[in-house]
C-alpha cells in the first residue's frame, strides 16, 4: 500500500514509512512547530516537488531537518549576520511564499530555502526600521506627554494656593472715621419738638448741626 502526504506529495509504502528512519525525523521535526506553522510548512515542502515525480521521505525529512534549528532557536544567519525571529515571522514569509506560487511567480521545483530565507530577513529588516523611527520618534519628544502632565499638575496647584491664601486672610476692619456725625433731617425734626439740642438760655448746648 502506497500512501503520499496531501500537502508535500512525499510518497511511500506504509511498511516504508513505518520503519523508514528519516521519515521518522521528518514527523517528529514538524511536530515540535505548532499546528498553524506546521501546516504551512508541508504546503512549501510541495514546492520542492518535481513535475513528473513524487518527493521521497529522504528529501522531506532533509528539507525540514534544514529549517528545524532555525525555527526552535528563533534566528536566522545570513552573510555573517544573525536576525531575531519569531513565529509570526515565518508565517508570513510562507503564506508569502504559497501565494506567489499561486501568481505563478516561482521556478519550481525550488533547490533551496533561500528564497524563504530572504522573505524572511526581509521582514526582519522592515521590523527593525519601524523599531527605529520609533525610537527616533521617541527621541525627538522626549517625555512631552511626562512634561505635559507636570505643567497641568504645577497649574492646579498654584490655582489650590491661592484659593486657600484668600480663604485664610482675614476679613478686612473699616478705619474708625472722625468726620463730625451727621444727623438726619427727620431726626432733628423730632429732637427740637421735644426741645433736645437748643441752646438753654441757661445751659448753652448748641442744636445738633
Amino acid at each position: 500500500m502506497r500512501v503520499s502526504c496531501p500537502a508535500c506529495g512525499a510518497e511511500l509504502t506504509l511498511d516504508a514509512m513505518l520503519s523508514h528512519d528519516a521519515a521518522r525525523r521528518a514527523v517528529a521535526a514538524a511536530m515540535v512547530v505548532s499546528p498553524a506553522l506546521a501546516d504551512r510548512l508541508m504546503k512549501y515542502l510541495g514546492l520542492f516537488r518535481p513535475a513528473k515525480r513524487q518527493l521521497t521521505m529522504d528529501r522531506v525529512a532533509t528539507l525540514l531537518e534544514e529549517l528545524l534549528p532555525m525555527l526552535q532557536s528563533q534566528t536566522v544567519s545570513r552573510a555573517g549576520r544573525e536576525y531575531s525571529t519569531i513565529p509570526d515571522t515565518w508565517k508570513q514569509a510562507l503564506d508569502q511564499m504559497l501565494r506567489a506560487r499561486d501568481a505563478n511567480k516561482l521556478t519550481l521545483p525550488l533547490k533551496s530555502h533561500g528564497y524563504l530565507l530572504e522573505i524572511v530577513i526581509g521582514l526582519c529588516e522592515a521590523f527593525e526600521r519601524l523599531e527605529e523611527e520609533r525610537r527616533e520618534q521617541s527621541r525627538r519628544t522626549p517625555h512631552r506627554s511626562l512634561q505635559e502632565g507636570a505643567q497641568a499638575v504645577a497649574a492646579l496647584q498654584g490655582l489650590a494656593e491661592q484659593a486657600a491664601a484668600r480663604s485664610e486672610a482675614p476679613a478686612p476692619v473699616p478705619a474708625p472715621s472722625h468726620a463730625p456725625r451727621q444727623v438726619p433731617a427727620g431726626a432733628k425734626h423730632v429732637l427740637a419738638g421735644l426741645g433736645v439740642g437748643r441752646r438753654r438760655a441757661t445751659g448753652g448746648a448748641d442744636e445738633p448741626q
